[in-house]
């Protein structure tokens, strides 16, 4: 396998130039909130500069930059604090020069992730390294017929699970975990595995995004719960960085920190609590709030140096690993695991390899892949792929599958499988406490669905570009969700927190929220596809309100619908107009829910 390294830093050079651009909105209003904070409305400016570029307001924002100018000579600037995309506000702190007035223009950039990556690439021994690294997994051709699994967790585990284990073994593999196949989990109990086995030895765990790192990472000490020197391992584990998700670790506090700051980590979680609690409109209560939480945070954060030399079983995201890529590099872990690697660019993944002895790549290549943002044909080519494009040759023979899932009903599984895994994926032949399972999958047949688990929703009005709502929103459809919702909760089919509505576009979703809020549902969540990546939920509503368009036609699209109707436990209802028929992908689902046969569960 041969790689043109040139292409990449190339390719990395021009994802950096776009990541520099800014974008440019309307200053709607400007108010100081309270000392040093101050909140500001954006609407959409529609002249824009040549070299701006179109970002949606969220939080990918967090952490950036917003600059204006007023009468041609005095400028501002500020830091991006917090960010409410449904109102399309932005909370701003560290405030130079004079406030913006109404109309003004500001532009805003984001924070530069891409550059350590780019100087990686320009290291030529990490490149010799990694050309080495390439031609010894070609060269391996070790094959393992059984692996011995010690841990208790061997009673419960599925017979593919089991084979996966067989990657403690590799000096590379990948294992590929379809929705509801248990991936997270078996990862999990595979690193309590290890280092059971392999006292002393050192683990980097490598996520795209902190809910990936503290997923896997929780799910692995939970498995050690379960093992008698639980406590001596527990004392090698740290999760590294300030922008964990805290109530994951609700009772497993020292894996953030140790004894001396256990205070402030309680703290933290008791905030986390209580923001649940703060109305979304009380824009000072929640700055106090984010301000309150961010201190403690960065009291507990600790220097790359103090980790390394006190901890072997260390978590971070892949932000992280770069910012800190010649120190753990120096490290040599003796196995790492690139969780989510689907989602990682091949550069990342290529490079991130090179910490380790071993390596074992997590992830689904048939759900969401790297987030490429440049246009350019040559760079999406090159950052929109993982390591997955590997699974035929540079790592055939050390790709394990799973395929039993026990999210889904049968007959969601069956069009989940049949539209994206060849027919492979299959509802698992055993599920623990079966009888609960069946019970949090019960449907009644009062509701206007009548029991069936899929449906299609007739829509009758088509999309439209709105000005308001800033992009594609089909109103019927919306509509026709309210009403649904208000039906399954009536009837008492689904509490409101059970319902999940998903779109691929951001304007449909804040138009759906508006509906719900007007009909006074508080807990309904409505998401875009992207947020709802690991997430599962018992009913799914699923409308993709344009399917003519270019962009729900391409390779991504098809992995966003696959993540969509795959988060779906009991119920699966999407939102089809006759013209949604012409689309392949929807045509053959429609088709599938058409023939489906009910089954009792």
């Amino acid at each position: 396998m041969m790689y043109n390294y040139n292409d990449f830093v190339i390719a990395l050079e021009d994802e950096e130039k776009i990541n520099k651009m800014f974008c440019e909105y309307l200053v709607d209003s400007f108010t100081e909130e309270m000392n040093g904070l101050y909140s500001v409305i954006l609407k959409e400016k529609k002249e824009k500069k040549i070299n701006s570029r179109k970002i949606q307001i969220d939080e990918i924002m967090l952490g950036g930059k917003i600059w204006w100018r007023t009468d041609n000579t005095l400028t501002g600037s500020a830091d991006i604090f917090m960010v409410f995309p449904e109102e399309e506000k932005l909370i701003l702190k560290s405030l130079n020069g004079i406030f913006p007035k109404i109309e003004t223009t500001v532009r805003i950039y984001l924070p530069n992730y891409i550059e350590p990556l780019i100087k990686c690439w320009k290291n030529k021994e990490y490149i010799e390294k990694i050309e080495k690294w390439i031609k010894e997994i070609e060269l391996d051709s070790n094959t393992i017929n059984s692996y011995q699994i010690k841990g208790k967790y061997n009673s419960w585990l599925r017979k593919n699970q089991k084979e996966a284990f067989k990657l403690l073994k590799m000096k590379a593999g990948l294992l590929w975990g379809p929705p509801g196949t248990g991936k997270t989990t078996t990862m999990g109990t595979m690193i309590a595995e290890y280092t059971m086995n392999n006292p002393g030895k050192n683990i980097l765990i490598i996520g795209n995004t902190n809910l990936a790192v503290d997923t896997i990472f929780t799910s692995f000490d939970k498995t050690l719960d379960q093992l008698n020197n639980k406590e001596e391992i527990r004392k090698r584990c740290i999760r590294y960085g300030e922008f964990f998700i805290s109530k994951l670790y609700q009772g497993r506090e020292y894996l953030l920190t140790k004894s001396k700051d256990s205070k402030l980590l309680s703290e933290l979680i008791i905030l986390e609590m209580e923001k649940e609690k703060i109305p979304i409109n009380d824009i000072k209560a929640l700055a106090f709030w984010q301000k309150t939480y961010d201190e403690i945070k960065k009291k507990l954060k600790k220097n790359m140096g103090e980790i390394l030399e006190n901890y072997s079983i260390i978590a971070m995201t892949s932000t992280s690993a770069f910012y800190h890529f010649e120190l753990l590099y120096n490290e040599k872990f003796d196995i790492i695991i690139l969780e989510e690697a689907s989602q990682i660019n091949i550069c990342q993944s290529l490079m991130l390899s090179l910490l380790g002895k071993q390596v074992i790549y997590t992830g689904d290549d048939r759900q969401l892949s790297p987030i490429v943002q440049s246009n350019d044909s040559d760079t999406k080519r090159i950052l929109g792929k993982s390591i997955f494009i590997h699974k035929n040759d540079l790592l055939k023979g050390k790709v394990f599958f799973l395929d039993e899932q026990s999210r889904m009903t049968e007959n969601i599984c069956k069009i989940v499988s049949e539209v994206f895994y060849e027919n492979k994926l299959r509802l698992a032949e055993t599920i623990p406490d079966i009888k609960n399972w069946k019970e949090e999958r019960k449907l009644y047949k009062e509701d206007i669905f009548k029991g069936k688990d899929v449906e299609i929703l007739n829509i009758n009005g088509e999309a439209s570009w709105s000005q308001k709502y800033g992009g594609a929103i089909r109103f019927d459809s919306a509509k026709e969700i309210d009403e649904i919702c208000k039906n399954l909760v009536d009837h008492f089919d689904c509490k409101e927190k059970q319902i999940n509505i998903l779109t691929p576009f951001r304007a449909q979703k804040n138009l759906i929220r508006i509906l719900l809020k007007k009909s006074n549902f508080k807990e309904i969540r409505v998401n875009t596809i992207h947020k709802s990546q690991g997430s599962e939920c018992h009913t799914i509503i699923f409308d993709p309100v344009d399917t003519s368009s270019n962009f729900l036609k391409t390779e991504e699209a098809q992995h966003m619908i696959n993540v969509a109707i795959s988060r779906a436990q009991a119920r699966l209802i999407i939102c089809l107009n006759e013209n949604d028929y012409k689309n392949m992908t929807f045509n053959k689902i429609a088709s599938l829910i058409r023939v489906c046969i009910i089954i009792k569960i």
